[in-house]
């Protein structure tokens, strides 16, 4: 297997792009790929699908965690192709970023000064997506059929509408970008990227008390028996925020 895609449980793999994590998923009913990447991941995520032993057309659904172009870049070209080779390909999203991902922007202005503002500038075009066309809006506690039952869960706080998915049977946790492991350390969404970092915290907290096995996020390692991590995290948070 190639070193961008790791296997997480049996049928899901990380696809781990140049910024951003997708998830591919192959079940009984096809293919589902959670979240898109940029539009250089395409490549890697057809690389996926290929060595899963599926075809494109195997692609049935598409689930989006929020409406950031690291997210969503490739998701419009993979539906596009999944429906040319005779596939469904639905795309699914929050119900809460669904107007923006229509607008082709994101759902929220990035907090960012000085430098890097200017920096965000420089490479804001790599992290542009054309608006999208949605075949449904996922709502909170939905399920879905997926992994024997995957929960949509709203965790708004990075952005308005994110949301995370979780499969109860396996433990398996899809964050998004409600938790980020990088540098060997697990944090919750904060600083000039986050749309509103105590209902990130609120999020998080609803995360936690899954007790997931498995975590797998949009940025960083997937973690295993993840919950004493996201409890740390937590309380660092809580300690940025000085709630007691």
């Amino acid at each position: 297997m190639s070193a961008r895609l790791m296997p997480v449980l049996p049928g899901v793999t990380q696809i781990r792009g140049g910024l951003v994590n997708c998830y591919l998923i192959a079940d009984a009913d096809g293919l589902v790929l959670i979240d898109a990447g940029m539009r250089a991941d395409e490549r890697h995520i057809l690389h996926a699908i290929d060595a899963s032993g599926h075809a494109l057309r195997d692609l049935r659904l598409i689930l989006i965690t929020h409406a950031d172009g690291d997210h969503v870049g490739c998701a419009a070209r993979l539906q596009a192709a999944a429906r040319a080779a005779g596939g469904a390909a639905r795309l699914c999203v929050p119900a809460g970023e669904a107007a923006s991902l229509a607008a082709g922007k994101q759902s929220r202005e990035l907090r960012a000064q000085g430098l890097l503002k200017v920096a965000l500038r420089l490479v804001a075009s790599l992290f542009a997506f054309k608006p999208l066309v949605c075949d449904a809006t996922l709502a909170d506690g939905e399920l879905l059929p997926v992994l024997g039952g995957l929960q949509v869960l709203n965790t708004p706080g990075h952005t308005p509408g994110h949301c995370s998915f979780y499969a109860g049977g396996s433990g398996l946790l899809f964050a998004g970008d409600a938790f980020k492991n990088m540098g060997g350390q697990l944090r919750l969404s904060e600083g000039f990227n986050t749309w509103d970092e105590r209902a990130a915290l609120h999020s998080a907290v609803r995360l936690s008390a899954l007790e997931p096995a498995v975590m797998c996020m949009g940025h960083g390692p997937v973690l295993r028996a993840a919950a004493p991590a996201m409890q740390r995290a937590i309380a660092a948070h809580k300690r940025r925020l000085q709630i007691s």
